[in-house]
């Protein structure tokens, strides 16, 4: 006799109990997603950004073709090796507007950088001719595309270049408040009867 009773019978398993992949899964992305977040926190600022044209050439491994100082560094400068006050550039001084540094300050550290990339655009072309066409963009808004398209075109019609300056942003177009001039009629107008032309030719 004994006092041993069979309550279920053992079954066989289906599968294994450990490890659970969808869990140890979900631990390793989450892991993984802090360490990199600590390594971008730990890293130092100035191995993320770009400091100066050299670092830049090297990282994208293309030529630079000028660096233009904004007008608060220029300010800055000419206030600590003690300029005139006529010669240091106000920030929102209609006299001298950024975009008109070449036209109407000739002598100023911006017009001078301008200079410089304007020769480096001229040499680009590797043949005696410079260049027939010339196109501005960025990688975000604001970055100084207006200022530099009007600065280069200024110093192309200085040097005896017929130019045409073209301003292709459709949401905020600025060439036409700095030049002082009508936009009633602009690059769309143009690419509209462009098109019109082109759907007529077609037809034919």
């Amino acid at each position: 006799s004994s006092n041993i009773q069979v309550i279920d019978a053992a079954g066989v398993p289906g599968g294994h109990s450990r490890p659970s992949l969808p869990l140890y899964a979900a631990a390793g992305l989450l892991v993984g997603l802090c360490a990199g977040l600590a390594r971008i926190l730990s890293t130092p600022s100035d191995r993320l950004s770009i400091s100066d044209p050299e670092q830049l050439a090297s990282n994208l491994q293309l030529p630079v073709l000028g660096a233009i100082p904004d007008m608060a560094a220029e300010a800055g400068i000419l206030k600590r090796i003690g300029a005139p006050a006529g010669l240091v550039p106000t920030k929102n001084g209609k006299s001298t507007p950024p975009e008109l540094a070449a036209w109407k300050r000739h002598s100023s550290l911006m017009t001078e950088s301008f200079r410089n990339a304007f020769a480096s655009v001229l040499l680009s072309n590797h043949t005696a001719d410079a260049p027939h066409m010339v196109a501005l963009t960025s990688a975000v808004p604001s970055e100084g595309k207006t200022t530099v398209a009007v600065n280069l075109a200024v110093l192309y019609a200085r040097s005896n270049h017929r130019v045409l300056l073209i301003d292709g942003d459709m949401r905020r177009p600025r060439l036409h408040e700095i030049f002082g001039v009508d936009n009633t009629r602009g690059l769309s107008h143009m690419l509209k009867a462009l098109a019109r032309h082109t759907a007529f030719d077609i037809a034919e």
